[in-house]
């Protein structure tokens, strides 16, 4: 977590290294940019059991917005179209954040439509680190966030599809 491991072109070693050490469960946590088809597929046979990819929207003019880097939006989804096709699990996170607020339910939709076997993911954009400015124009309020969460859940529920990331560091208060 933290960084972009697929920028290591040793990273299907240290996951062979992983799984022969005695490693339970391996994920990656990936931005999935410069994952392809052959990359997903050496994961996997390296030893991957679950890959955790953020995207930051449903649609290239929020998730790039959000990432402040144009183009990232198509490749996270090709990226995420390989790993589909792979029998690792696959979580997709959702941090919400000032600039997708309103944007839970169609992300839900596009997940449920594109990725159907995945699970589903959401963050609130953590203030916990020295690379997060708190500003206002980042971090919206929780009950700013609620409308949407609720549309996009009850639509992940009413598909079978799990969300999880309530209880985590940067999950959003069941309160």
């Amino acid at each position: 977590s933290g960084g972009e491991p697929t920028l290591d072109p040793r990273l299907e070693d240290y996951v062979r290294a992983a799984r022969r050490n005695g490693a339970g469960t391996i994920e990656v946590q990936s931005n999935a940019t410069r994952i392809d088809e052959a990359r997903a597929k050496a994961l996997v046979e390296a030893g991957v059991d679950l890959f955790f990819i953020s995207l930051h929207g449903s649609r290239a003019e929020i998730s790039d917005d959000v990432t402040r880097a144009p183009g990232t939006f198509v490749q996270t989804l090709r990226g995420l179209d390989a790993l589909h096709g792979t029998t690792a699990s696959l979580r997709i996170n959702f941090v919400f954040c000032q600039r997708n607020q309103d944007d839970f339910e169609a992300f839900v939709r596009l997940c449920i439509e594109r990725y159907p076997r995945a699970e589903l993911c959401v963050s609130f954009v953590a203030t916990s680190t020295d690379m997060v400015p708190r500003t206002k124009a980042l971090i919206p309020r929780y009950t700013e966030v609620q409308e949407s969460l609720e549309r996009g859940l009850r639509i992940a529920m009413a598909n079978g599809t799990h969300v999880s990331g309530f209880d985590a560091m940067c999950g959003l208060p069941f309160c």
